[in-house]
């Protein structure tokens, strides 16, 4: 999974094999590019408000791309 923030204030999970996007985390606005821990299990984004972070096993569950994603 690729995440990508935009100016919307949302950070999108797109899949890395052909960019369909899988959904998307409302952080708010003025987000930063998000990085994931040395270690991989946390995902750390900023916004102009604060700070985010999410267990990279639980993205990986809820955005997980179906047979139908990775069929386009």
């Amino acid at each position: 999974i690729v995440y990508v923030p935009n100016s919307t204030g949302r950070l999108w999970a797109l899949d890395r094999r052909n960019f369909t996007v899988l959904g998307s985390l409302l952080i708010g606005g003025g987000s930063r590019n998000p990085y994931v821990s040395k270690d991989g299990g946390t995902l750390y984004a900023s916004v102009l408000h604060g700070y985010f972070y999410w267990s990279t096993a639980e993205l990986a569950r809820r955005f997980r791309p179906t047979d139908r994603s990775a069929s386009r």
